[in-house]
C-alpha cells in the first residue's frame, strides 16, 4: 500500500474526517492501529525505499488528543514500554489505567431522601470505558433520588432490580439524569451494583 505519516481522526456523529498531528514514527506502509479507552496507538509497519530491502519498525506512537502525539518507548517491548508482546503473542499493558474517584452525589431531600448510616453513601463515577457506577445506600424518600450530570447519563430509560427494605425494589435512570425509586420499599435502598454506558 501507499507509505504514509499522515492521520485523521473520524467523528461518527458527523460521519466526517479531521486531520489531526502526523503520525511521528516517519513514513510507512501496513501498520498497526488500536485503541485501548480514549487514546489511539498506531505503530511497526514496514519502509521500502528505492534498491532497498526496507526497513521494518517495531516502535508504538499513542494519541491522546488532536496535538497530542507521544512515542511510547524507544521500541517495542524495551523496559519502559507501556504496550508489550509476551512470548505467546499476547498483548501486556504495563502501569495503572486510573479512574476518576467516586463523586458524591446530591441527594433531593425535600422528597426525604437521606444517606443510610453505617453505609458507604451514595456515589458515582464513570470509567475509562465510559460505564457509569453507583454505590451506596439511601432511605426514607419517594420518587426522583438524585440526578446524574451530563455525560454520566443514558440514551434511554433504564430500570435495574435493587435491594430494598422489602426485598427486591427498582429503580429508574432517566435520559434527564434522575434517578428514580419506582418500586418497593425505601426504610433502606441499595444503589450498589447499578451500572450502564454513558451516552448523554
Amino acid at each position: 500500500g501507499l507509505e504514509r505519516n499522515s492521520a485523521q481522526e473520524y467523528n461518527p456523529l458527523t460521519n466526517q474526517w479531521t486531520r489531526i498531528a502526523d503520525f511521528g514514527g516517519g513514513i510507512r506502509h501496513s501498520g498497526v492501529a488500536f485503541t485501548i479507552a480514549n487514546k489511539g496507538y498506531v505503530g511497526f509497519g514496514v519502509r521500502f525505499a528505492v534498491n532497498s530491502a526496507g526497513a521494518t519498525f517495531n516502535d508504538l506512537w499513542t494519541y491522546g488528543g488532536s496535538a497530542d502525539v507521544t512515542l511510547q518507548g524507544n521500541s517495542f517491548n524495551q523496559a519502559n514500554q507501556l504496550v508489550k508482546l509476551d512470548a505467546l503473542g499476547n498483548l501486556v499493558i504495563s502501569g495503572n489505567i486510573t479512574d476518576e474517584p467516586f463523586i458524591a452525589a446530591t441527594l433531593d431531600i425535600t422528597l426525604g431522601w437521606t444517606n443510610a448510616g453505617g453505609f458507604v453513601d451514595a456515589a458515582y463515577y464513570k470509567d475509562k470505558l465510559g460505564m457509569v457506577h453507583l454505590r451506596g445506600r439511601v432511605q426514607n424518600g419517594a420518587g426522583t433520588m438524585l440526578i446524574l450530570p451530563d455525560g454520566y447519563r443514558p440514551r434511554a430509560r433504564l430500570v435495574f432490580d435493587v435491594a430494598c427494605s422489602t426485598g427486591l425494589g427498582q429503580i429508574d435512570i432517566s435520559t434527564d439524569g434522575s434517578v428514580g425509586f419506582l418500586l418497593g420499599g425505601s426504610a433502606f435502598v441499595s444503589l450498589d451494583g447499578i451500572s450502564f454506558r454513558a451516552e448523554k
